[in-house]
């Protein structure tokens, strides 16, 4: 059985935020203002 640290899924959940971010900002979902707002949110919602 596998078992994850919380630092370790919390490591994991804030780059795979950055990395969405990114790809939306890529893709023009967002615009840069909105993702960097949103990498300033306490509570990424993943």
């Amino acid at each position: 059985m596998w078992l994850i640290a919380a630092a370790d899924l919390a490591t994991l959940t804030e780059r795979m935020r950055r990395r969405i971010l990114r790809g939306f900002k890529r893709r023009r979902f967002l615009d840069a203002h909105a993702a960097a707002d949103m990498l300033r949110w306490e509570n990424s919602g993943l």
